[in-house]
C-alpha cells in the first residue's frame, strides 16, 4: 500500500510537471501581445505575436505582418503577410496588397496587389472595398476610371456599412456624380444609414 502511495504520487508530479510545461494557448498569447501593445510594449508584443504566428494562426501572422511593416521591416512584413494571405484571410490579403500597391518600392506589384485587394474585398473586408472603389473612381492600382465598377464596389461597402462608402454613395446620388442619376431619397435613406452607423457621419458629406 505504501508503494502504490508513492506510485501514485509520482504520477501525479509528473503530470503537474507536464501540464506546467504545455505552452501557452493561442488565445492566451493574443490575449498578452494585445495587452503587450496597449502599454506600448511594441517589442513584446511582436514577440508574443510572432509565438502564435509561428503555430499557424493567420490573424498572428498578420498582427505581426502589420507591426514589421510599421517597423519597416519590409522583407519579413511580406513574408508573414504571405503566409496568411495563402490561408485567405482577408486582413492578410489586404495588407499584403497594400504593400505591393505602394509605387516607387521594391516590391511594387499593382496586378498582384488589385487580385488580392479584391480576394479580401469580396469577403466583405471593409477597407479592401474601399480602396477598389477608389481605384475605379480615380484610375489607379493600375486600372482605368470605371465609374460603373466604382458604383459597385460603394454598394458593396454601403451593404457591409462601411461608413466611407456609404458617405461617398450618398453624395454621389445628392450631386448626379459617378454616372448616376441625381436621386435626393436614395441620397437621404444612404445618409440615414450613414447616420445610424457613424453617429454626425453625414456632416462630411
Amino acid at each position: 500500500a505504501p508503494r502504490a502511495a508513492v506510485a501514485g504520487c509520482l504520477l501525479l508530479a509528473l503530470s503537474a510537471g507536464a501540464a506546467a510545461q504545455d505552452p501557452p494557448s493561442i488565445a492566451d498569447l493574443m490575449s498578452e501581445a494585445q495587452a503587450a501593445f496597449d502599454r506600448a510594449d511594441v517589442v513584446g508584443a511582436m514577440t508574443l505575436y510572432r509565438r502564435a504566428a509561428e503555430r499557424g494562426h493567420a490573424p498572428a501572422q498578420t498582427r505581426l505582418a502589420y507591426l514589421l511593416d510599421l517597423a519597416e521591416d519590409d522583407g519579413e512584413a511580406l513574408r508573414w503577410y504571405g503566409v496568411a494571405a495563402e490561408q485567405d484571410f482577408a486582413p492578410a490579403l489586404y495588407g499584403l496588397a497594400s504593400m505591393l500597391a505602394a509605387p516607387n518600392t521594391p516590391a511594387s506589384d499593382p496586378p498582384r496587389a488589385l487580385a488580392l485587394m479584391e480576394r479580401a474585398a469580396r469577403q466583405g473586408h471593409a477597407a479592401a472595398i474601399r480602396t477598389l472603389a477608389n481605384a475605379y473612381e480615380h484610375g489607379e492600382l493600375g486600372v482605368v476610371r470605371d465609374y460603373e465598377q466604382a458604383v459597385t464596389w460603394l454598394r458593396a461597402g454601403a451593404q457591409v456599412g462601411d461608413a466611407s462608402s456609404l458617405r461617398r454613395l450618398a453624395r454621389a446620388y445628392r450631386r448626379g456624380e459617378l454616372g448616376l442619376r441625381r436621386d435626393v431619397v436614395e441620397a437621404d435613406e444612404l445618409a440615414a444609414r450613414l447616420r445610424a452607423a457613424v453617429p454626425g457621419g453625414e456632416q462630411r458629406q
